[in-house]
C-alpha cells in the first residue's frame, strides 16, 4: 500500500509539473520602420514653385556643370553642398525617382535633383529668400517641374 501512495505520489508531482509549463509568451509586436526623413519640398515663391530644402530654404544649381559636383573647396563657403544621410523622401508633387545623391570629395553624399546637384546660398539666411538666383550667371534655382529659373526678377507668375 506505501508503494502504491509512493508511486501515485510521484505520479501526481509530475502531472503537476508538466501541466504547470510555461505558458508561451506572445509573439513580438513588429515595430513599424520609420518612414525615411523628407529632405526637399516645393514652395511657392515669386518665380514659381521652387524645390527647397525641408525647412523651406531655397536650393540652387550651377548651370555651367550640371552632371556633377560643380563647387568644391572655397566655393563651398558661399555654396554650401546640400547633403543627405542615408534614405530619404521627397514633399508632395515631387517624385522620388528625379532625386539621387553623389558623392562629394571631402565626404557625404549630395542630393541632386534630375542632374542638377543642389546647393544652399550662404547670403539666404531666412526661410523663402533666394538671394542667390543668377549670381555670376550661373547660379540658379530651380522650378519643381525641373526647369532652371533663370530670369533673377522675381515676378508673380509662375513661370
Amino acid at each position: 500500500m506505501k508503494l502504491r501512495l509512493g508511486v501515485l505520489f510521484v505520479g501526481v508531482l509530475i502531472l503537476g509539473c508538466a501541466s504547470g509549463a510555461a505558458t508561451p509568451s506572445p509573439a513580438p509586436v513588429p515595430t513599424a520602420t520609420p518612414a525615411p526623413p523628407v529632405v526637399v519640398k516645393v514652395a511657392d515663391s515669386g518665380f514659381g514653385q521652387i524645390i527647397v530644402d525641408a525647412n523651406g530654404y531655397s536650393l540652387y544649381s550651377n548651370w555651367d556643370e550640371n552632371t556633377e559636383r560643380t563647387c568644391v573647396d572655397e566655393c563651398t563657403q558661399t555654396w554650401e553642398p546640400y547633403t543627405v544621410d542615408g534614405e530619404f523622401a521627397v514633399g508632395a508633387g515631387l517624385n522620388r525617382s528625379d532625386f539621387s545623391t553623389v558623392a562629394r570629395p571631402e565626404g557625404g553624399m549630395q542630393l541632386k535633383f534630375h542632374n542638377y546637384p543642389l546647393y544652399h546660398f550662404s547670403q539666404d539666411v531666412n526661410a523663402g529668400d533666394a538671394k542667390g538666383n543668377g549670381a555670376f550667371a550661373i547660379w540658379y534655382l530651380i522650378r519643381s517641374d525641373g526647369r532652371v529659373v533663370f530670369d533673377d526678377t522675381p515676378t508673380t507668375s509662375p513661370y
